[in-house]
């Protein structure tokens, strides 16, 4: 499998988290190596929402991820997904 299809698995797998748990409707962000991978909504707070693995989740720039959601008013997130395991949410 390759790792376009792996990474659209775990967007996928946290949109359907965040439109079940907060009610949201999310917007994704195609392409690679963008800031943000979804940016969901409910009415109340927008979430911008960068979701990786495990061994990738170190290279994450938290300072540019939360400089991105100030333009959305919105709270950053960090969704790691473990395969087999679920997702772990870290509010920055």
């Amino acid at each position: 499998m390759s790792q376009y299809r792996k990474g659209y698995r775990r967007e996928k797998q946290v949109r359907e988290h965040f439109e079940t748990e907060y009610k949201c409707e999310c917007v994704e962000s195609r392409g690679s190596h963008g800031v943000a991978d979804l940016i969901c909504g409910n009415g109340y707070a927008v979430y911008v929402i960068q979701v990786k693995d495990p061994k990738k989740a170190r290279y994450v720039n938290i300072e540019e991820l939360r400089q991105f959601a100030k333009k959305f008013k919105g709270i950053p997130v960090l969704a790691v997904c473990y395969p087999y395991k679920g997702i772990t949410i870290t509010w920055l």
